[in-house]
């Protein structure tokens, strides 16, 4: 799974503490500058063990700007391709999953991001590590909401923006992944953050 993310680092969100660069972050939030978007299907075999971590035997890339996901397929170096496409396939259908009434098939979004802290010195952005994360099933509403927000009210693409990333718990278990607004990029560092995003875009079309 590292190698089809083909990333140095992953925001990670471990027992409901998300952890940058395998420490906490203080008050579980963080913000980032989020370079691309793209969706993003996994499948697994089992129940997942946070102490035993496995790759999905199935899953599916595209870059959310071209693919919709009506037209995504199992990733040709899937272990075990499930169906021809994943619109159809049964186990992306809600009430799939082996437990409750969602799909066995984990419909995500996987962030490439950069630390805001590389706005803070000459030449951070270009030199800032990127890293991946991803946006579970039950948070995709608060982001997609978040994604039209930008588009409405700026006209903007996202990585205009620094964003805070913050967890918060649910009343079901688990946690919701936030998305918020902090401050817009000054217009100086738009340049090379636009650099930094298409790179990001072309890693993204390019996993694993």
């Amino acid at each position: 799974q590292e190698a089809a993310v083909g990333l140095s680092r992953r925001l990670k969100t471990q027992g409901g503490v998300l952890m940058y660069a395998d420490a906490p972050c203080p008050g579980d939030k963080i913000e980032v500058i989020i370079l691309n978007a793209s969706l993003e299907h996994a499948l697994y075999e089992g129940e997942f063990d946070p102490a035993n971590p496995t790759s999905p035997i199935c899953f599916a890339f595209a870059d959310g700007e071209k693919v919709e996901e009506r037209d995504m397929v199992p990733h040709a170096e899937s272990q075990k391709r499930q169906h021809d496409d994943c619109h159809s396939c049964a186990h992306n259908k809600f009430g799939s999953a082996e437990k409750g009434r969602g799909k066995a098939c984990k419909n995500q979004r996987h962030l490439i991001l950069i630390h805001a802290d590389s706005l803070k010195k000459k030449g951070g952005i270009g030199e800032a590590e990127t890293v991946t994360a991803q946006v579970p099933p039950t948070s995709l509403p608060g982001w997609a909401k978040f994604v039209k927000q930008m588009e409405d009210l700026s006209g903007k693409p996202v990585y205009a923006f620094v964003t805070e990333i913050s967890l918060t718990p649910r009343q079901q278990g688990g946690f919701f992944m936030n998305f918020d607004v902090k401050k817009e990029i000054d217009r100086k560092a738009m340049p090379e953050v636009f650099m930094r995003a298409q790179q990001a875009k072309q890693e993204a079309a390019e996993r694993p």
